[in-house]
């Protein structure tokens, strides 16, 4: 078996009313850590990506969704994870006022 041969689940969250990927996997569709959909602003984010825009947008962030990514984050992959993290560390550290 070769990985890109295997299908990985993504669990999904319900944001604003739609069901959503928690995450999309990094570097999906060629492009850079996040989907083209967060770099174009789409509107057809994952989770994360939606977190990630407020974050950049100085708005609040919901502590509820930050916690859903918070325990989703053993299921993705390693290298999700290794990417990922850091920056629900960060989003951690501002909602915390620790920043």
């Amino acid at each position: 078996h070769h990985l890109h041969n295997e299908v990985i689940v993504y669990n999904s969250a319900t944001l604003a009313g739609q069901n959503v990927p928690i995450t999309k996997p990094a570097f999906f569709q060629q492009a850079y850590i996040f989907s083209k959909d967060f770099y174009l602003r789409t509107g057809n984010y994952s989770l994360l990506e939606s977190l990630v825009i407020d974050y950049l947008d100085g708005k609040p962030l919901d502590v509820k969704m930050l916690n859903l990514l918070v325990k989703d984050f053993i299921n993705w992959t390693a290298f999700d994870q290794f990417y990922f993290i850091p920056i629900i560390i960060l989003m951690i550290k501002k909602t915390l006022k620790l920043l």
